[in-house]
């Protein structure tokens, strides 16, 4: 289902293809084996709930089944990565499949130019943001991201 007004495709890109880490897929290899049928109420039934409220399933046939397979690594034991929608990306920090393009709100500031410089390294990267309970900052991770010299320096802080 490829919907525009998603801003996203939907798809999941195999792991080989992306040629990263796959040990993220193996980890989410697991979770299915979790999960129940999804079920809801319709929306005719009030809150608060009545003793034995009404009951209908969820329709899960919306993502073809290889897509789910792949995301959670079935067989295909190195598995793949969702395409994220752009729907909010401006506070979905850090960013990148493994969350490696992070940056602390003071990593960076503008040089004379009004080009953005490392100002503080200690904040750069995974290491500097998410373990340093830093959280990463949306504006400055957006910045690393799409800087050719700046994510280097970020990705190389992993």
């Amino acid at each position: 289902m490829k919907n525009w007004y998603y801003f996203t495709n939907h798809e999941v890109i195999p792991e080989g293809e992306i040629k990263t880490q796959p040990s993220r897929a193996s980890a989410l290899a697991q979770i299915p084996k979790t999960f129940v049928f999804p079920k809801t109420y319709p929306n005719s039934v009030r809150v608060p709930l009545p003793a034995n409220p009404p009951v209908v399933s969820v329709p899960t046939d919306i993502t073809p089944e290889r897509v789910r397979q792949l995301a959670y690594a079935i067989n295909d034991p190195a598995g793949g990565y969702k395409v994220q929608s752009l729907i909010g990306l401006h506070v979905s920090a850090p960013y990148l499949h493994d969350g490696g393009v992070a940056a602390g709100a003071e990593a960076l500031k503008q040089d004379s130019k009004g080009r953005y410089v490392v100002a503080n390294s200690e904040q750069l990267g995974l290491g500097g943001t998410s373990i340093s309970n830093i959280p990463p900052d949306p504006e400055a991770s957006l910045r690393v991201l799409l800087d050719r010299d700046l994510r280097e320096l970020a990705i190389a802080n992993n």
